[in-house]
């Protein structure tokens, strides 16, 4: 995965502040795998996360009356590797994560 240094810069500031970086853990243990997700109320930074890097947005909250709906980004396995060495060195609060998840492979 190659990204613009804006485009890396701007997608580890959303995984900073909005994003998950985990171990996908099955029964198995060669099916473990990376996972990065991203859950927010405004679609359109989702949105934005699958036209210049992939993955797929779902609506994963339908919300009520009194709450808007979420909206979740997810990027599994390669591609997620591929997306956490990219924007590995502009990586703050989520760093230390995305080393283990990187070392674990």
């Amino acid at each position: 995965m190659v990204l613009t240094p804006e485009v890396a810069g701007y997608a580890a500031g959303i995984l900073d502040g909005e994003g998950t970086v985990t171990l996908n853990l099955r029964k198995t243990p060669h099916s473990t795998d990376a996972l990065v997700t991203v859950s927010n109320t405004d679609e359109r930074m989702l949105q934005w996360l699958q036209l210049h890097i992939g993955g797929s947005v779902v609506l994963s909250n339908r919300g009520t009356e009194r709450l808007r709906p979420v909206w979740c980004w997810r990027l599994y396995s390669i591609n997620a590797r591929r997306l956490l060495r990219a924007v590995l060195p502009f990586l703050v609060v989520k760093r230390e994560r995305a080393e283990l998840v990187l070392a674990f492979h």
